[in-house]
């Protein structure tokens, strides 16, 4: 349609978006293609695998991309302990309150 694909209602218009998060089974494997095929830069060594190796930050333009490891290669237990934190909003780590999380090894 003429709008671009809009819906019409929409009260705001989005200038730029900050950050996404993209949940990653093969976590070396997607750092390689955002780094080495997109381009995407690392800002600080303090940027990789934080939280235990869960997540790492990268540059992309003008905006962060934030790989957030689902790799059982790649997480000791504390990185998923951290992961699991993060779904209960930072509140603990019971697991069986979180329902999309499953760590399996290859």
């Amino acid at each position: 349609n003429s709008d671009g694909g809009r819906a019409s209602n929409i009260p705001f218009q989005l200038k730029r978006i900050d950050h996404i998060v993209i949940r990653c089974r093969e976590f070396q494997g997607m750092i390689d293609f955002y780094v080495n095929v997109l381009g995407c830069t690392i800002d600080h060594p303090d940027d990789v695998e934080r939280f235990d190796g869960a997540l790492t930050h990268l540059r992309a333009g003008d905006a962060y991309i934030d790989l957030l490891s689902y790799d059982p290669n790649h997480l000791n237990e504390a990185g998923q302990c951290a992961i699991i934190a993060m779904h209960n909003g930072g509140q603990g780590s019971d697991a069986n309150s979180v329902q999309d999380i499953v760590f399996e090894a290859s």
